[in-house]
């Protein structure tokens, strides 16, 4: 399979079967740097169901080996488990969302050094860089809105609803395991009336996710698409406990990818008043600047170095099948393209997207890819091409 690369990579994983982490805007490596959490399936390219598993472990950067630490049937392609470090916790503990034996969607807290597993009341969607805290929503919903984002026979009896009063966002403390609903789906549907007109609209989060400091944080609503039309999003921010509501410009009605710069500022990619863009956005404010108007003209996933002095942005792949690997340095208005890499033909949900995520040191980075015919996870060293710019 053909690639190019500007910075060679190295495959971490090594094996029989398909190895991935899943979404860009969690750190796969642990604080140590010598390990880097996994996925392990036995097949790729098509949505999983409710009776096939996945391995979680922990891959061995400098020879490959992977240690299973557990096996879940809550998991996708796009964000597979949720699967990460508990913030504050690397290298000793993780979280990642399974059934329990009675069947109930949960999330699982693992202790990588003796085993020993505390099992939490709700899924994780979203956590707290302090590890204090977590974000729940429903995967159920979720599966039945996009495929590749929830979890096979996971639905409950209120995503039937449009917009329940029982369901929405859930706040979990990691702590003592006590959660609380802080905001219903009905609740935002009043709030967001004015965006997403009409009552008979089911309603659902689809990406939710802390600000760096856990004080408040932001989503995407969406409603499920109707009959000839695509689905409206409203990004909406709150206080850690629901309240604070704010809606992002209420004239704009597309937004994608976002990554948190700080507690007030994010990356956004979405509509605004230089069209579909790469925009930086202060939350609680109608305020929207324009990273680089000829840099970004497509919807990637984008996130910050640890310092904040780099951007990290992949793309989906083009009319030949190639997928792009990009840094850029705001401060010089300078970007580069690290890598293009083919993908393998996919179900749209089940695809293979490069997900770039950055280590802890801001020094390497990962990537999943399908390029030599099979899902796996690639290491690319920074170091030495941010010397030189």
């Amino acid at each position: 399979m053909y690639k190019w690369e500007r910075v060679l990579s190295k495959r971490l994983s090594n094996g029989e079967g398909h190895y991935f982490f899943g979404y860009y805007d969690v750190c796969a490596y642990g604080s140590e740097g010598s390990s880097h959490l996994a996925h392990r399936t036995s097949f790729a390219g098509r949505i999983p169901e409710r009776t096939e598993g996945c391995e979680i472990g922990i891959l061995d950067r400098e020879c490959g080996a992977f240690t299973a630490l557990a096996e879940t049937q809550a998991w996708n392609f796009q964000q597979g488990a949720m699967l990460q470090w508990r913030p504050q916790h690397a290298d000793k503990e993780i979280l990642f969302n399974t059934y329990s034996n009675d069947g109930r969607l949960c999330g699982v807290m693992l202790n990588v050094a003796n085993g020993t597993s505390l099992p939490l009341p709700l899924p994780i969607a979203s956590v707290s860089r302090d590890g204090q805290y977590a974000l729940s929503v429903s995967f159920g919903r979720m599966f039945q809105f996009r495929p590749g984002y929830g979890y096979a026979g996971s639905e409950a009896e209120h995503d039937r609803k449009l917009a329940p009063e029982e369901d929405g966002v859930y706040l979990l403390n990691l702590e003592n395991g006590a959660c609380k609903l802080v905001l219903s789906l009905r609740q935002l549907q009043s709030f967001t009336q004015a965006y997403l007109p009409g009552e008979d609209s089911k309603l659902l989060v689809n990406h939710i996710t802390f600000n760096s400091d856990g004080s408040r944080f932001v989503m995407l609503l969406r409603n499920f698409p109707s009959e000839g039309r695509t689905w409206g999003t409203v990004v909406v921010t709150a206080n850690r406990d629901g309240s604070g509501l704010y809606a992002k410009r209420e004239t704009y009605s597309f937004a994608s990818h976002y990554y948190w710069k700080n507690e007030r500022e994010l990356l956004i990619y979405s509509d605004g008043p230089q069209g579909n863009q790469l925009y930086e956005w202060q939350d609680q404010s109608p305020h929207l600047s324009a990273i680089d108007l000829g840099y970004f003209r497509k919807d990637g996933h984008c996130s910050y170095s640890p310092d904040r002095q780099w951007l990290l942005y992949d793309s989906y792949p083009d009319e030949n099948r190639m997928q792009h690997l990009y840094l850029y340095h705001p401060a010089s208005g300078r970007g580069m393209t690290l890598g293009s890499y083919s993908a393998m033909p996919s179900e749209l949900d089940a695809r293979c997207d490069l997900h770039p995520r950055w280590n802890y040191a801001g020094t390497h980075i990962s990537f999943d890819s399908t390029h030599e015919g099979s899902r796996q996870i690639y290491e690319m060293d920074l170091r030495e091409v941010m010397s030189e710019w």
